[in-house]
């Protein structure tokens, strides 16, 4: 099994909470597709409460990827 050639890295952040994630992809414009993917579902989704009210502010994705040849 070969390695990933490129490495799409992704800051996910809502409010107050926080991670990462990495995902491999054998090329650039899949590791670049998936990251725009993320970007746009994970900023489409509506925060809720503990009452599942809507809160303010919305998620938000930082995401590049790096090709692991360099």
């Amino acid at each position: 099994m070969n390695a990933a050639t490129f490495i799409l890295i992704a800051l996910l952040k809502t409010s107050g909470e926080g991670g990462a994630i990495t995902l491999g992809y054998d090329s650039l414009a899949d590791c670049e597709a998936a990251g725009e993917r993320l970007e746009a579902e994970f900023e489409a989704l509506v925060l809720e409460d503990v009452d599942q009210n809507p809160v303010g502010g919305h998620p938000r994705v930082v995401w590049t990827c790096f090709d692991t040849r360099n």
